[in-house]
């Protein structure tokens, strides 16, 4: 028979083991909103993607819009473990948004064009994969108020190599 301490310490060893779990990468998308539920979802070649909700103690999926400057816009939705991680980004400088319309994505964020890009991290090497214009790709604003911004998108992204990633059925709904 083990003794006393020797037993306890046995079961909390075995406790702490089976409270460190990974945690599971998500099976489904968030449902498309306009309620400012802070949600972001696409699948990236076919795997759904969402961020990680809190990292370091705050938020990491962030959207700002502001009209000054001809409207600027910037949203992120990155999801890391510290040494592995990807990250869906979208900017704009000189482009007002408006609520039901289409933005074409390309080019490289500024003089009036939606840019949408893709960053993949392993073992802390990075490879960003942009939208072009020559590869379709877009975004729809569903909702847009002074606090509110909500849409769906879907683009193709190339890396410098030439290698393409596929981002589909996209949708978010952010406060501003």
């Amino acid at each position: 028979m083990l003794p006393k301490s020797l037993t306890y310490l046995t079961l909390i060893i075995f406790l702490l083991i089976s409270a460190c779990k990974k945690s599971s990468p998500p099976t489904s998308l968030p449902s498309i909103t306009q309620e400012g539920k802070n949600t972001f979802g696409c699948l990236i070649n076919g795997k759904v993607f969402t961020p990680k909700k809190r990292f370091n103690s705050y938020d990491n999926l962030r959207a700002n819009y502001s009209t000054i400057d001809r409207g600027t816009f910037n949203m992120s939705a990155p999801r890391s473990d510290g040494v592995n991680g990807e990250a869906v980004f979208f900017r704009s400088k000189g482009l007002m948004l408006a609520e039901g319309q289409t933005y074409k994505l390309g080019g490289d964020g500024i003089n009036g064009v939606m840019f949408a890009s893709y960053l993949k991290t392993v073992n802390f090497n990075s490879t960003r994969y942009d939208s072009k214009d020559d590869i379709s790709g877009e975004i729809i604003i569903t909702k847009l108020t002074s606090k509110i911004i909500s849409g769906t998108f879907s683009f193709d992204a190339v890396s410098s190599d030439g290698v393409k990633v596929e981002i589909r059925e996209g949708r978010f709904d952010l406060t501003l």
